[in-house]
Order: structure tokens, then C-alpha cells, then sequence
């Protein structure tokens, strides 16, 4: 079973969503921030494929707790089992999917199979499940728990311990009775257990929790070493009483990443067919190096037929390709998601900044000295915010980023806002073959921050700088360069008229040696040519620098430069997007 295409209405924080799936899209894992509905989505889904009879719902599931807009949760599901399709009820209710995702009321030549689940909640919060056909009429064909229970979705959630017992809707429950038959072998083990648990185990309870054990340790955790069925006298009920132990451990007592991992194996070797597995927050109870492993199983499972994931972990995010993420954002309920796939100028962004995915607005350096400046300048401004109350960057869902170039900057910003993020852009303003591309990520919202019409950061800073600031820039550059020495080497290789005796630039002036237009001239040249800072330890240097030297810049406009940087970073919402900045 396949899932190709989802449809939300009035669902939680979700007005209005249609997904369509790729064809190959095995694993998905969705990103954005908070309250973008991933977590919503996912339970949608599980709603609709779910063998539950009944659910739990109050006004509050209903977009913006309006009960006079029902809920219509659709799934269309492709790649069918012979058991759905020769179905009495289900085998007259297929219908058909085009390659972009167009329902069908019939199948049709060059279309998928499928069958659309339709789950609908009116204000009594009945909930009633059918087979929906594209322009057919309600009432469609029921869809009963049972057949759904063919469905073979499950979604790891906090009810994961359920899934360690043997109670009646557990997956163990499901193992045995498939296998063996609950009626006999569970009632007879749980009686006996009472008695004496350890000797009074049926060699097919036994033969289960090998597998479960050995199924656990291809998921990741290897601990386990005497997974074996036990007395948990914790459950009071009857039917909760048997449990999965390791010795004389209730599994139940394990950590978080253990029994979540634990009900994954479980769940997935109760179904005879393969499974669409659901995982939200999937690093949630895991360390690095655990989730790591998950990812690899899920990404290459012979078990599930898809997986889908959400997660807030940068961990996660590095470790798996652009082909593997769906981007979600929500506009007043309007949700959009977006394959990452799809945008592949962003893609080297992925491996050399997955945490900015995870953000709700992007800033992006155009190479490695501004970049560097921009996180040293940050540590100052987020103090600064701490000071007076305010949030810092990244309580705002700030994310910075090295752009790697004027063209791929901007063409990477060019891609970030098509995918929903806000993004500004700090850029230089001396290559001229980069404009089109970063006008093209102007018009598109991105906030474009460059300095005066021609300059680089060097040159915009030293334009500003007189005697006494060009100079305590240098002693900067004494260090960045190893040595007074190395310095003296740069600046006299572009000075023409003789060697320099000394660093001081006042004396320079002077003695007649040179104007101070040609002092900044000469210093921008050599720090340029030379890479005084270019490099991003380099650049978080000349942060340090302009943060303890306000009086050589106050009032220049390279000051102003920073503050408009500030501003567009600090600033939520998108009432500056689209402007560009040419100071």
C-alpha cells in the first residue's frame, strides 16, 4: 500500500491542504517550525487508516473550533492488496489517480489504481468512514474497522506502551491471534502466568518474543538480551496482564527511546503486508546515534512500504538527503508542503547547514568573511536583546547561513522563499554579474541588505575609518596575519613609492607620504588581496573588532548598514520582505 495523495479540511490548525505525493516517495520526512500542522497531518492521516471504531474528538478538532465546517480527511491509497481489491464492499469502490495527482471517479488507461478513504466529522463528532469517489455523491460506501485494519498504518505516539502488552487492541495481541490464535494460547499463558510465569510459557509466545527481540535489535537497540513474556502486576486489568519483560524487567520501565523503538518492531511485525509507518518527533526519547540508525532502517525498510517522519533535529536533518524532505507552512490555516526534491540550488545548503531548515527565516552571508562578521556581530546583538527583555535570534527561529557567492547566494534565497521561508540576503555590492539573480530574490520577498554601490566589506569599512581607526585595524590584521612582520610584507607590495617605516597611519599622513584617501586606498588593497579577514574565525575577529571600536564607526554608513541588518533580522512578519537595500 501506497499513499499518493492527502486532502484536509477543517482539521486542528488546517483550513485547507492537498498533498500529492510522488510516485518513489518511500520515505518522507517533514520539516518546518512550530505550528505549521506537521504533527496534524500525521494524525489526520492515521485518522483516516486507523482500525479504531470510535475516536476521541471534542470542538476543539475543528478549524478554528468552527463545528458548522466539517471535518473531510482523504487518503488515496495506490499499489492495493489483492485482499482490498477483491474486497465484497471496497473492489467496486476504486478509483483512479493521474501522474500529477488527479482523482479519478473510474480507473482509466495510463492511471493508478486506487481507493480514497474518507474520513468525515460533522458538530455531533460521529466520526464515519467511506470510500470516496471524485464526483460521485454522499453517502459513499462504508468503510468498516475491519477492512481498515488491512490498511496496515500505525503511527508511534504516546499510547507506544500499549503496544508492549498484550491487551486487546495491542500488537501483540494482533501477532499472536494471527499466528496462533488468541482465544487459546494468550488466555491459556495469561492464566498460567499467574501461577508461575516463567515456567508456564508456550514455546509459540516463546518463538514471538525471539522475533521481537531480534526484530529490536535490527531497529537499533541491542541491549536486549532475554526479551521473554512476564506478569505485570502494575496493569490492573485482566486482559493488560501480560507483558514483554527483559529478565524481570517490564519493557514498560525502559526509557523512551527504547519502548518507542520497541513498538515500532512490534507493530511492524503484527502486519502480514507492509506498513505506512508515521513517526512524529522521531528523534524524541533517542540519542544521536540511535536515531542515526532509525533513520538508516527507515530510509531502506523491507517492512514498511512508506515511512513518514517529522523532526526538529538537526541530527536527523544531516543525515538525510534533499530527496527525503517535505517543507510545511501554514498561512492562517492554508497549508502547503513542498519536495525539497524539486529545488536543487539549495541542496549543498542542506549538508553545510541542515539547522537552517529547521528555521523560520534564513539569513544568508554572501561568503565566508561576512558570514563570520554576521555570527560575531549576533553574539552582541542577542545579548543586547537578553538585556532589554527581547527574544534572541534564534528564540525567533533566526537561522544563519553561509551563501557561498553572490549568484549562488541569491539563488539559494530565490529557492528558501519559494519554499516558504523568509529569508534575508546580506550581500556585497562590487560584482555586478550577481544583480539579476539577487533582484529576481527581491521580487520574490527576500529583504536584500548591501552595502554602498560598488563595495565590498573592506571597502565599505574603511572608507569610514580616519588615522587613528585605520591604524587599530591593522594591529587587528597583526593578528589575523601572524605577525607585524607579514603585515608590513602585504602593505608594501601595493605601495609604489618606497617602503613603509612603521603601521601608524597618522605618520603616514603626516610626513606627506600619502593623503588619507590613499592611506584607506592602500589598507583596502592590501586586506583584500591578502585575505586580512577572509575566513569565518577571521570574520567573528572583525565583529570583535567593531563591537569595541563604536567611536571610529558611529554615524558612517557602515554602521548604518549593520542596523538595517539588525533590523531585518529582528523584526517578525514580512513587512520588509521584497525591499532591497543599496546603501
Amino acid at each position: 500500500m501506497f499513499i499518493r495523495r492527502v486532502d484536509i479540511k477543517n482539521y486542528r490548525g488546517i483550513k485547507n491542504l492537498t498533498w500529492v505525493i510522488p510516485k518513489d516517495q518511500n520515505f518522507i520526512c517533514m520539516i518546518g517550525p512550530g505550528d505549521s500542522a506537521k504533527s496534524s497531518i500525521l494524525e489526520a492521516v492515521y485518522l483516516a487508516l486507523c482500525e479504531r471504531w470510535s475516536l476521541s474528538l471534542s470542538d476543539t478538532d475543528f478549524f478554528d473550533a468552527n463545528i458548522e465546517e466539517p471535518i473531510v480527511i482523504r487518503v488515496a491509497l495506490t499499489e492495493l492488496s489483492d485482499d482490498i481489491i477483491t474486497h465484497q464492499a471496497l473492489g467496486l469502490e476504486l478509483s483512479g489517480i493521474a501522474d500529477d495527482g488527479c482523482l479519478l471517479h473510474d480507473p482509466e488507461a495510463g492511471a493508478e489504481v486506487c481507493i480514497v478513504i474518507q474520513l468525515k466529522i460533522d458538530a455531533d463528532l460521529e466520526p464515519h468512514w467511506s470510500a470516496y469517489r471524485e464526483g460521485g455523491k454522499e453517502p459513499f460506501t462504508r468503510v468498516g474497522s475491519g477492512i481498515r485494519g488491512k490498511l496496515a498504518a500505525f503511527k508511534v505516539d504516546e499510547r507506544i506502551d500499549n503496544h508492549l502488552r498484550w491487551s486487546k487492541s495491542s500488537a501483540l495481541a494482533r501477532m499472536t491471534e494471527a499466528k496462533h490464535g488468541t482465544s487459546g494460547t494468550l488466555a491459556a499463558a495469561a492464566r498460567a502466568s499467574r501461577v508461575a510465569v516463567a515456567g508456564a510459557l508456550s514455546p509459540e509466545l516463546r518463538e514471538l518474543t525471539d522475533s521481537i527481540q531480534a526484530k529490536l535489535h535490527e531497529m537499533g537497540s541491542g541491549s536486549f538480551v532475554d526479551l521473554q513474556p512476564g506478569l505485570d502486576t502494575s496493569v490492573p486489568s485482566s486482559g493488560g496482564l501480560l507483558s514483554l519483560f527483559e529478565g524481570k524487567v517490564p519493557l514498560t520501565n525502559f526509557g523512551l527511546g527504547s519502548r518507542r523503538l520497541a513498538g515500532i518492531s512490534t507493530q511492524q511485525l503484527a502486519y502480514y503486508a507492509k506498513t505506512v509507518l508515521m513517526i512524529d518527533e522521531v528523534e524524541y526519547g533517542l540519542e544521536p546515534h540511535r536515531l542515526v540508525h532509525l533513520l538508516g532502517r527507515l530510509r531502506n525498510s523491507s517492512s514498511a512500504a512508506q515511512a513518514f517522519v517529522t523532526t526538529h533535529s538537526p541530527v536527523a536533518v544531516e543525515q538525510l538527503n534533499a530527496e527525503d524532505f517535505a517543507v510545511i507552512r501554514s498561512s492562517y490555516g492554508d497549508v502547503k508542503i513542498k519536495m525539497l526534491r524539486d529545488y536543487p540550488a539549495i541542496q549543498a545548503l542542506l549538508r553545510s547547514r541542515p539547522s537552517a531548515f529547521l528555521a523560520r527565516k534564513v539569513v544568508l552571508a554572501e561568503g565566508r568573511t561576512e558570514y563570520g562578521l554576521l555570527l560575531g556581530l549576533l553574539d552582541d546583538w542577542n545579548s543586547k536583546q537578553a538585556v532589554g527583555g527581547a527574544p534572541s535570534s534564534s528564540a525567533l527561529g533566526v537561522a544563519v547561513a553561509d551563501g557561498v557567492g553572490g549568484v549562488q547566494a541569491a539563488q539559494r534565497a530565490q529557492s528558501l522563499i519559494e519554499l516558504g521561508y523568509e529569508v534575508v540576503l546580506f550581500i556585497d555590492n562590487d560584482d555586478r554579474g550577481a544583480d539579476k539573480e539577487i533582484q529576481d530574490a527581491a521580487s520574490l520577498g527576500c529583504e536584500v541588505v548591501r552595502w554602498s554601490l560598488g563595495n565590498a566589506t573592506e571597502n565599505q569599512l574603511m572608507e569610514t575609518l580616519d588615522a587613528a581607526g585605520l591604524s587599530s585595524l591593522i594591529e587587528l590584521a597583526v593578528d589575523t596575519r601572524s605577525g607585524r612582520a607579514t603585515v608590513c610584507q602585504d602593505i608594501d607590495s601595493f605601495w609604489e613609492n618606497g617602503k613603509l617605516e612603521d603601521l601608524d597611519v597618522g605618520r603616514w599622513v603626516e610626513s606627506g607620504a600619502m593623503t588619507i584617501e590613499e592611506a584607506r586606498s592602500l589598507i583596502c588593497k592590501s586586506a583584500i588581496k591578502r585575505k586580512w579577514f577572509k575566513g569565518i574565525d577571521y570574520g567573528k575577529k572583525l565583529a570583535s573588532w567593531v563591537i569595541a571600536n563604536p567611536e571610529f564607526l558611529t554615524g558612517s554608513q557602515f554602521a548604518k548598514v549593520l542596523e538595517e541588518l539588525r533590523q531585518a533580522i529582528y523584526t517578525t512578519g514580512s513587512s520588509t520582505a521584497g525591499k532591497t537595500s543599496e546603501a
